[in-house]
């Protein structure tokens, strides 16, 4: 064994060298101009939006294009404000007010806010407007305007904001969107939603967006009429009672996750409050049916690949829901021996794949007795039946918090997120092993896959408030983009308060994503990942390596500057 040693050693050597001068070639070739001016950026794209759609109004302008070099949104205000606090991402950006940097005070809320001294802000015109100005290298800067009488006077796409006037003082939070040299993802707008949406799903045609409020009155639909660039969105509150005759539950909140079935054109949401999954008739808007799973806190819905049954993963009662989707009606139940969140089936149907959030278990159950025992009605009580001998196998044994799964059929492998050690897992589904581990972030929430399986865009809601996850914590969270090989990070971007639900466009081209505690969907294009050629791509998953190992972060290195430099100014060739 010893003599085996050397050449494992070397190995290792080889393959560090062989990633680092990969990592070098990778920024190389990001910095040079080897394609045309913006190649990245279509003028076109088939969902756009503006901010602030209130309930059936048409947008009738919606444009889409390039981030400006700086954005503006205008704030109306009562008075100046004599105290002012900011939260701001990046937190080492810039702020300025009538050409004065801003003074930040020691004053620290609960809320992570910056007091900041407002002597001597002194408005900028002669009309009594106030400007505050938000800056740092990397991202583009974003100006908010201050006035009694402001409105109309924001200019670009309004960069995430949002302002609180109380008696103690202004509370101003902001982000700035990154470069579009330096990023591939370009901001949009964003959707304000009811209260905290927890999951989003892009209809399978890609005309409608839906949004489950865990606070809220049921699911928010964002839709729209023939051709989506130069057409409107709408904003549909679809209100669901919650009832629940078997406990005698009624709630009006608690809606969780969702599943479509396209066959039939019916957006199914599960209700935990009350343990029932809903079924919303979408051409008709409104509840179709709705089915008791059995358990309690009924969580994650997963449909097999010919849509007759219906898996829901029951949170407190620890067991797995079976419905039948012809008629609708409770089968009965898997028992996983935990805490079940994240469900998938294989390619195959073959087996269903469990997240056990309680211990960081990966169970699979083999669905050949269920299918050879289950019976298509519904028996007499199936709220205690257990559905065929499934037992399941262990392919990770924890620990850890396993939240949610993805199957690749492309690469036969199913992708699972931990929430506790912020760590993305890739699993290949004919041997059971794991093939990949990549920590991501801290509280990794929902990960998705692109259509044409490149990417993995992974939500990271930030570290949480020590007194409550429902108080805003220490920083913004962030959605990243991880070649879905080798799990390395290609992209990322900030979110705001707790980025939660995540959803891409079935054309691949539009990111959605909630964030949780600001009630508000933010939207991406994305097309830019899937138009790069492979040269990039692969230049791309090496990209961020090379910059952490020189400076720990997103700048450039020194020595890469001045080809970054020279690349902006088309000198290098």
């Amino acid at each position: 064994m010893d003599a085996q040693l050397p050449g494992q050693y070397g190995r290792i050597l080889m393959l560090h060298c062989y990633r680092t001068i990969s990592s070098i070639l990778g920024v190389l070739l990001l910095s040079l101009p080897i394609f045309p001016e913006r190649p990245f950026f279509p003028a076109a794209h088939p969902a756009s939006v503006l901010s602030r759609i209130e309930e059936r109004e048409s947008i009738t302008e919606t444009v889409f294009r390039a981030l400006p070099a700086e954005s503006s949104a205008a704030i109306d205000l009562s008075s100046v404000p004599q105290r002012l606090y900011i939260r701001r991402f990046p937190e080492e950006c810039r702020i300025e007010a009538a050409g004065f940097q801003l003074i930040r005070r020691p004053e620290l809320d609960e809320r992570y806010y910056h007091a900041y001294e407002t002597i001597g802000f002194q408005p900028d015109s002669g009309n009594g407007e106030h400007a505050i100005r938000f800056t740092n290298p990397g991202y583009v800067a974003s100006t908010l305007i201050f006035s009694e009488h402001s409105r109309n006077r924001s200019s670009g796409v309004e960069p995430v904001h949002s302002v609180e006037e109380t008696e103690n003082g202004v509370f101003l939070e902001i982000k700035l969107e990154r470069d579009p040299r330096r990023s591939l993802m370009r901001y949009q707008g964003s959707l304000e939603t009811g209260s905290q949406p927890k999951s989003l799903l892009f209809h399978p045609r890609g005309e409608m967006l839906f949004a489950a409020l865990l606070a809220g009155y049921g699911v928010d639909m964002f839709s729209w009429q023939g051709e989506p660039a130069a057409g409107n969105i709408f904003h549909t509150p679809l209100h669901i009672p919650g009832e629940n005759s078997a406990g005698g539950r009624s709630s009006s909140s608690g809606f969780v996750e969702m599943g479509f079935d396209s066959a039939r054109d019916q957006l199914w949401v599960s209700q935990m409050t009350t343990g029932q999954v809903h079924v919303l008739d979408i051409p008709l808007a409104q509840v179709a049916a709705s089915i008791e799973t059995g358990g309690r806190w009924s969580k994650v819905i997963s449909f097999d690949h010919g849509k007759e049954f219906a898996f829901v993963s029951n949170w407190l009662s620890g067991n797995i829901s079976v419905i039948s989707t012809g008629n609708r009606s409770l089968l009965g139940h898997i028992p996983t021996g935990g805490i079940p969140r994240g469900l998938a089936l294989a390619p195959d149907n073959s087996r269903l794949f469990a997240a056990d959030y309680a211990d960081g278990r990966l169970l699979s159950f083999h669905l050949e007795p269920l299918y050879e025992n289950v019976e298509t009605s519904a028996p007499a009580d199936p709220s205690d039946r257990e559905v065929g001998a499934l037992v399941p196998d262990i392919l990770d044994s924890g620990p850890g918090a396993k939240r949610h799964i993805v199957i690749s059929r492309e690469r036969n492998r199913a992708y699972v997120s931990d929430m506790m050690y912020g760590r993305i897992h890739g699993y290949d589904l004919s041997s059971g092993e794991e093939v990949v581990r990549r920590y991501v972030g801290p509280k990794l929430n929902t990960i998705v896959l692109d259509p044409g399986e490149e990417f993995l865009y992974v939500s990271s809601r930030g570290r949480n408030n020590p007194d409550s996850y429902l108080i805003p914590g220490p920083d913004f969270g962030k959605i990243y983009v991880l070649d879905a090989v080798t799990l390395e990070l290609v992209d990322w971007t900030w979110g705001a308060n707790q980025p939660t639900g995540l959803a891409i466009s079935p054309d691949g081209r539009t990111l959605a994503f909630s964030d949780f505690l600001d009630d508000r969907i933010e939207l991406y294009d994305v097309s830019a990942l899937s138009a790069v050629n492979p040269l990039l791509r692969w230049s791309l998953r090496y990209r961020n390596k090379v910059l952490q190992m020189f400076d720990g972060g997103d700048e450039l290195p020194a020595p890469m500057k001045l080809i970054q430099k020279h690349a902006e100014t088309g000198t290098a060739r």
